[in-house]
């Protein structure tokens, strides 16, 4: 028992070494996949404009065909 009271400020030390690099891989992990889903976001709503603009031509042709 007394020897494992020698060793508590190097198992304080790297339980505080290991929180700061588990709470910095979270951190960098939240920050990329907020930048990831930012850019599926614009590629989702340029694709959706795209497919309305491609729905809006189709109509317009169809309407002037019939006229």
């Amino acid at each position: 028992m007394h020897d494992l009271i020698k060793y508590i400020p190097e198992i304080i030390g790297a339980w505080i070494l290991i929180s700061i690099i588990c709470t910095v891989a979270i951190c960098i992990t939240i920050n990329n996949y907020k930048k990831n889903r930012d850019m599926w976001y614009e590629e989702y709503k340029a694709r959706k404009d795209k497919e309305f603009e491609d729905r809006i031509r189709k109509t317009q042709e169809r309407i002037n065909r019939l006229r």
